[in-house]
Formats: C-alpha cells, sequence, structure tokens
C-alpha cells in the first residue's frame, strides 16, 4: 500500500492507518429514503486540516468525509438534505466545521469531534451554489459569498444574518478568502478581483492570465494573435498566503501567477507545468507553494527564489486538491483517481495513501451471476469490485484507466470490461482495451488498432460480440477468434448511443440528428419507423419485444417490434425532464426505471401498462449516468457523476413502503 516509508514513526502510524482505514461502516450513513447502501464516497472537491493537524476534512460530490490523522478512522458526516461541497472551514479553535457547496444553498456547522451536526443555515436568499466560507479570528461569525457574489455575515451566537448592500460582489464560481478572511479573490473573465472581505467593497483589480499567443483553448490564442488582442485563460484556483501579503493564482494557461497583493505587482510566473493548473495551496510557513494540473503532476516551489523544488509522482489522474499540514510537515493531495496520498514536502518523497475509494464519476454498473458483488468503472477506466453484503470495496484494477472521460462498458454476467479512452503516453485519438474482470488479464485483439474516436461500446448477452459506435460507423468483433464482422452489409448513419436488444437479434441507435435507428442484425435490414420524433434515452424489453425512447415533448414511447417495422404501442404522459435521461426495464418488465438529470438527479419509477410513476427517488447529487438490477431483482444500482453508487430495496420501492 505505501510506496516510500521515510521514518519509523511514520511507517507506524501508517500500519495504523492501514488496519483502521475502513474500521467504520460509513456505507449505510445518512442514506435517502428506499437506499439500503451507498458504494464510494465521491470525488474530492476540497480539502482542510483541522487548526492542530488531529483531522483531515474532504468535501466531496456528496457530502463531507472526516477522517483521523493518526488512526485512519473516518467518519461520513451525512444529514437528509444531501449536497455537494465545494467549501469547508474550521473555526480558529477546531471546535466547529461548516460546510457548504454547489447546488446546495444549506450551510452545515458540524462538532469535528463528535460528528454531530450542529446547526444549518439556510441562506436568506436561497442561492444555487455556496463558493467560500470563513471565519472570523473569534469564532463567532462566519461569512459566505454565493454564486451571485452575496457576501452574508452570518452571527452564531445571536442567529442573525447580516447581507452587505454591494451591487457586485465576487460573484463567480470562483471566489477565495484570505486565512484571517479580510480579503476576497474572485475570478472574472481571467481577471484577479480583490474585495474587502468585511465591507464587500473592491480593492483592486489586476490583468490575471492572458492567453494571448498560447492560451486555455487554440481557438482563444489564435485570435488573440489575429487581432493582436489580449485573451484571458480561466483562472481555476486561489490561494493566499499564511500572512495575506501573497496571492498564488492558477489557470487553464498551465502557469501559476504570484502576486504582491500589497504593492499590487506580480512577482512571479511559475511555468513548467504541461497541462491545466487544477489547485494550489501555500505551505503553512508561506515559505513554498504546491500546485497540481489535469495530467496528475504535482509541483512544489519555492516563494523566494521562484524556482522548482521537486515533482510529485504516484497519482494515476488530474489533481483536484491541495493541503499542507498546520505545521507544514506533511502535503495531502487528492486525485480523480480517488485517493489521498500524504507526501514530505521537503524531500518531495511519497509517505503513503493515506485513504481511497473518492472517485470522481462512475460510469458503468454491473452486479455479478451470483448477486454477491457489483462491478463499476469510474469515467476515467478503472475497475472496482464491491461487496453487496458488506458494502465495501473488495479490489481495483487501474489497467484501463485513460486521462480523459472515456466510453465503458461490461458484459451483462460483469466477466468483460471494455473501454475507450486516451492514455498519458499515448498520441492517437484514444484505443479500445478489453479486459477480463475475474483476471484483471487483458484481452488484446484488432479492437486495440483502431484509431478512430468511439461513443460507445456493448458487449451481447452471451459475450461473444463487442460493439463499438466509432465515428466511422458501428464496428464488430469476434472476442475469441478477433474476426470483425460488418452486421449491417452497409455503412450505418452515425450516432450518439448505442443498445442492443437482450436477445442479440436488434440494435437501437439515436443518429446524430437524434432520430431513432433500429436494424435486424440477422437480416441486416433497416427496420422502418414511422416516426421522426427525436429521441433521449432508450431502452429494450427484457423479452426483446418492445422498444422505450424519452421524447422532451411526447414524453415516453413504447414501441412493439415487429418483423418488419416498429409500431407504436403507447404514448405516456410522464416526461423524463433532461437531456439524456437513462432508461432501463425492471427483470419482470412490468416497471421501466428512467433518471432525470438537469439539477434534477432524480429517479423515476414507472408502471409500464398505465406509464403512471409508483415513486420518485432522490439522493444522488450529480447526472445518473447508469442502473443494473441484481440477477434476483431484488436490489436496484443506481451510479452517478457524483463518485457513488446507491443499493435500492426493489420490493420496497414498488410498493412505496420505505
Amino acid at each position: 500500500m505505501f510506496q516510500k516509508i521515510i521514518s519509523n514513526s511514520l511507517l507506524f502510524l501508517f500500519l495504523i492507518i492501514a488496519v483502521n482505514l475502513y474500521s467504520q461502516d460509513n456505507a449505510q450513513v445518512g442514506l435517502p429514503e428506499g437506499a439500503i447502501a451507498r458504494l464510494g464516497k465521491g470525488g474530492i472537491n476540497t480539502m482542510q486540516f483541522s487548526p492542530d493537524g488531529s483531522l483531515l476534512a474532504v468535501g466531496t460530490d456528496v457530502g463531507v468525509w472526516l477522517y483521523d490523522v493518526l488512526s485512519g478512522e473516518e467518519k461520513a458526516l451525512f444529514t437528509g438534505y444531501t449536497g455537494r461541497i465545494d467549501t469547508l472551514d474550521f473555526s480558529p479553535d477546531g471546535n466547529l466545521l461548516a460546510s457548504g457547496g454547489f447546488v446546495n444553498p444549506i450551510i452545515q456547522i458540524w462538532d469535528p469531534h463528535t460528528g454531530n451536526k450542529l446547526r444549518a443555515i439556510e441562506l436568506a436568499e436561497r442561492k444555487d451554489r455556496i463558493t467560500s466560507l470563513s471565519f472570523s479570528e473569534d469564532g463567532k461569525t462566519l461569512t459566505s459569498i454565493d454564486l451571485f457574489g452575496t457576501i452574508t455575515h452570518h452571527d452564531l451566537f445571536n442567529r442573525t444574518q447580516e447581507t452587505l448592500d454591494v451591487s457586485s460582489g465576487p460573484h463567480g464560481v470562483l471566489a477565495v478568502f484570505s486565512r484571517d478572511g479580510s480579503t476576497i479573490a474572485s475570478e472574472d473573465e481571467g481577471k484577479i478581483i480583490l474585495w474587502n472581505g468585511i465591507t464587500g467593497k473592491q480593492q483592486a483589480i489586476y490583468k490575471g492570465h492572458s492567453s494571448r499567443l498560447k492560451g486555455d483553448s487554440f481557438i482563444n490564442a489564435a485570435i488573440s494573435e489575429i487581432f493582436k488582442t489580449p485573451m484571458y485563460a480561466e483562472i481555476t484556483s486561489f490561494d493566499f498566503s499564511p500572512n495575506g501579503k501573497l496571492l498564488a493564482s492558477g489557470s487553464l494557461d498551465r502557469t501559476v501567477q504570484l502576486w504582491d497583493i500589497i504593492d499590487g505587482d506580480k512577482i512571479a510566473t511559475l511555468k513548467r507545468h504541461r497541462a491545466a493548473i487544477e489547485t494550489v495551496a501555500f505551505s503553512s510557513d508561506g515559505k513554498a507553494v504546491a500546485t497540481g494540473d489535469s495530467e496528475k503532476s504535482i509541483k512544489l516551489w519555492d516563494v523566494n527564489t521562484k524556482r522548482e523544488r521537486a515533482t510529485l509522482s504516484g497519482h494515476t489522474n488530474k489533481i483536484t486538491s491541495l493541503v499542507f499540514t498546520p505545521d507544514g510537515k506533511t502535503l495531502a493531495s487528492g486525485s480523480v483517481d480517488g485517493t489521498i496520498r500524504f507526501w514530505n514536502p521537503h524531500t518531495g518523497e511519497e509517505i503513503g495513501i493515506f485513504a481511497s475509494g473518492h472517485v470522481e464519476s462512475v460510469n458503468s454498473i454491473v452486479f455479478n451471476k451470483n448477486g454477491t458483488s457489483l462491478v463499476s468503472a469510474s469515467s476515467y477506466g478503472s475497475v472496482d469490485i464491491w461487496s453487496i453484503k458488506t458494502a465495501r470495496e473488495l479490489s481495483t484494477m487501474t489497467a484501463c484507466q485513460t486521462k480523459s472521460n472515456n466510453t465503458t462498458a461490461f458484459s451483462s454476467d460483469g466477466t468483460l470490461f471494455a473501454s475507450y479512452g486516451k492514455t498519458y503516453t499515448d498520441d492517437s485519438l484514444g484505443r479500445i482495451r478489453l479486459l477480463n474482470v475475474n483476471t484483471g488479464d487483458e484481452l488484446l485483439g484488432p479492437w486495440n488498432k483502431i484509431n478512430e474516436s468511439v461513443d460507445e461500446l456493448l458487449f451481447t448477452h452471451e459475450n461473444k460480440f463487442l460493439y463499438a459506435n466509432t465515428a466511422k460507423g458501428i464496428r464488430c468483433w469476434d472476442i475469441l477468434t478477433g474476426e470483425e464482422y460488418f452486421p449491417f452489409g452497409a455503412e450505418p448513419a452515425q450516432g450518439r448511443i448505442l443498445t442492443i436488444a437482450p436477445n442479440g437479434k436488434h440494435i437501437a441507435m439515436e443518429t446524430f440528428h437524434g432520430l431513432l435507428r433500429v436494424w435486424d442484425i440477422d437480416r441486416q435490414i433497416d427496420l422502418n419507423i414511422l416516426s421522426d420524433r427525436q429521441i433521449a434515452g432508450f431502452a429494450f424489453s427484457p423479452d426483446s419485444m418492445y422498444l422505450v425512447h424519452s421524447h422532451s415533448n411526447d414524453g415516453l414511447i413504447l414501441w412493439e417490434l415487429t418483423p418488419t417495422e416498429l409500431k407504436e404501442d403507447h404514448v405516456y404522459l410522464e416526461k423524463l425532464r433532461g437531456f439524456d435521461p437513462i432508461l432501463t426495464f425492471s427483470p419482470d418488465g412490468s416497471t421501466l426505471v428512467g433518471s432525470e438529470d438537469m439539477w434534477y438527479n432524480q429517479i423515476k419509477i414507472l408502471d409500464v401498462d398505465t406509464g403512471k410513476i409508483y415513486t420518485t427517488l432522490t439522493g444522488h447529487t450529480e447526472d445518473i449516468t447508469a442502473f443494473a438490477f441484481s440477477q434476483d431483482g431484488m436490489i436496484l444500482a443506481s451510479a452517478s457523476k457524483d463518485g457513488t453508487i446507491l443499493l435500492w430495496d426493489w420490493d420496497k420501492i414498488i410498493k412505496n413502503d420505505y
């Protein structure tokens, strides 16, 4: 588990952590109604150590996780309100912890020692995001900033709120307080704006990160060069030095700038990163800055010399958060790869993996045949196997992990896994990789050699064929022999979503124009569809006799498959809100499960005969990506971009008994 140990005391410390890492079962904490377990902890958005360094608070897409640094014991801080956490702050005495975040207009106040929620503060004017929180130096006042730049001082003892009358405050998704809360830094089209944290008045504005010649996008750089007009690269992160005199800003232009906010001068531009900067952090003495980028690199810089001190390697994907311990002896890093790692900032050596299970997004899920485990794949291609009985992670495979969001698919029994994506060492568009989940071995074949983008992958139900929806059409390989088949006799129209009927006889696809196309594989014909409705998500019934799809205006439409055409059977009035709803039938075909995105993140359970909604399930904080039923039909699993999987008691759900 540990890669480098630098002292006997650290060895002892991390042996304790290894033993106790999963000592507390948090799979049932704060579950939504009807859910029986939560798998995963959610992607890491922010981290902060308590003032004495004994606790590490981690804000994720589903809540707050609190780690005891000495023992490694973890505690999930969830309440009846589930929401993303993007900002955290400990009170100066360490007795309070405040949390808030995106689509989460409620500030939670916790006792970090007991894990109990002390108070929930709802903003006077509900907004959809709290961007930053800061305690006053005496711990009596908490100041919040929302997405629209509203600054509010919350008197925690008198339980009053004072909203500052500022016409244009630090609006936007990025706003950061100095350590003492006296100054706020915000971003606006690449510019850096400083505000007084007490009065809300604007203090200064800096040009920030110009993208002329080398920007956050080729288009911006080209326009800037042609018209000789400076353009700005988006700023992704800020951090103030502990004394509040310096500000570090990281940007999509791959640079970090250091600013003297007393004199208003830019004192350095740090340029050694090869990818967009995701996070920056000053050490506790202000003598070093740590920076993390979108291609898994962490760098340490000497503030005085403005030179790179070390590059820290170990993470396998994008860095999302960096924070130093108060004594400056340890640097903690969080990553899309799901791990939190500790580093010695003086030597640059990795101390060890402190925590895992914080995957950013789950793409695909499937139960194994006997229903004892569930296999999941992240959006970056890592594969996790979970025990259904204990709701704990059994193993992780990273052979197919990529650096960019990829396409993933499991066979129906969970024994095979396919992914498409671009690795850090691959200069091609990306490649398809096939994995034996039972052994962890990669299966090589002609699918590895194609050099074209892939939108969708799927297996036939008997695991004989692998289908890929590519930029050049649908391609199909015999997994055992590697022989390629072209199932339709002519290149099909390109599309976005691909699915195959359980009996393997029909394939359905959404074209780029949003229309439905269905092919009879055996006869290699395109079925006639008597409709020009645009679709958004579809699914075959378990008996392969029906196909349902969602339409933004007409609701849900059920089609009967005949030998020559798709015949419209039912048009349900119920609609699924969002761009790409996920649909699936229950194993007996009597019930339809559908998702809603566009900030709704809800699961709708509908009766197939009547189209009426049984119930609505909530609990995910981001878009739902997949559904899966256990082999006995007793458990419904839902996966989400929030990095978690929720398990639902299906019998209680359809009886509305939860």
